[in-house]
């Protein structure tokens, strides 16, 4: 995998990272609303 493109692992790992810290983000987000509301 090394030999192919270093370029599309980095772009993958680039794209899990965000999509973590995206899920993160909306999961505190809907916390801080739910207890807002009350």
């Amino acid at each position: 995998m090394r030999n192919k493109r270093p370029i599309d692992t980095m772009l993958l790992r680039a794209l899990a990272v965000g999509g973590v810290l995206m899920l993160l983000s909306a999961i505190l987000y809907y916390k801080i609303f739910i207890v807002g509301l009350k």
